[in-house]
């Protein structure tokens, strides 16, 4: 695209190897309309979601695959760039069968310093899911009394429909605000597949496809000789624990990077 003519947030004019063009949004895509005696043809271009803009007064519904540029320059972000941390509990580690016990998600900045909301929820199990647990996840989380309060809970409130609805809502109100980096242990492996088949639906243009895995830096640090399963606490396997030791590894391994300046930061209250 060379030479754009006109541009605003619904439609764009330029010229392409001497030939006029009209990109059109279409709430999913832009679409390149190009005169058909031409060999080009009609192309469609897929916009990625952090380029989607937010709501505004004159455009309500907002302009979903459009985004400001200013005369002369690049696209701007609408959104800025935030991680989706996600952990779970569950009745085995077979992400393809096992049930979800307890979920936790929380919603911060990139550096993981400032916290914009957070989604903890435990779900009720009946019988029959009880006789499903794996010998392992039994004794764990026998002994972490999360079993007990699976059973005891409100059966309605927290009933699986409910919790999955109150979780994708969570991650939606969170993705209209900012671009959704899904973040956490062995997540594309495990949590993220879990969550998705719990709350029945792919989260599509919620997440973005870039993931941070914190176990890539344990790996790291360990190929470097320093091993950080070695000392660590016995986890408590309480999606709240579980995360707070995620995002607090992930800010130790970012002083690492950064020097004195990211770790005065993380001092401050």
């Amino acid at each position: 695209m060379t030479n754009p003519n006109t541009y605003n947030t619904a439609c764009v004019t330029g010229v392409i190897d001497n030939v006029d063009f009209t990109l059109r949004d279409d709430s999913t895509s832009v679409t390149m309309l190009i005169p058909p005696d031409t060999p080009v043809g009609t192309r469609t271009i897929i916009i990625p979601p952090r380029l989607h803009p937010r709501r505004t007064p004159d455009h309500p519904r907002g302009h979903t695959g459009c985004a400001r540029r200013p005369r002369g320059g690049t696209m701007i972000p609408e959104k800025p760039d935030a991680l989706l941390w996600m952990d779970v509990e569950t009745t085995g580690l077979d992400a393809n069968m096992c049930s979800i016990l307890e979920i936790g998600l929380r919603c911060t900045s990139l550096d993981a310093m400032h916290e914009y909301g957070r989604f903890e929820a435990v779900v009720h199990i009946g019988r029959e899911t009880l006789l499903t647990v794996q010998p392992s996840a039994l004794e764990l989380h026998l002994n972490n009394g999360l079993l007990a309060q699976c059973e005891s809970c409100d059966p309605l409130a927290n009933s699986p429909r409910v919790i999955a609805e109150q979780a994708l809502r969570f991650i939606q109100g969170m993705a209209t605000t900012y671009v959704l980096h899904p973040a956490g242990t062995n997540i594309s492996r495990f949590d993220l597949p879990i969550v998705e088949r719990f709350c029945m639906t792919g989260f599509g243009e919620l997440l973005h496809y870039r993931m941070l895995d914190v176990t890539a830096l344990r790996l790291a640090a360990k190929a470097c000789g320093q091993d950080p399963y070695q000392h660590r606490m016995k986890p408590t396997h309480r999606v709240h624990d579980c995360l707070d030791r995620d995002i607090a590894e992930y800010r130790h391994y970012l002083t690492l990077m950064t020097g004195p300046a990211l770790a005065e930061k993380e001092d401050r209250p």
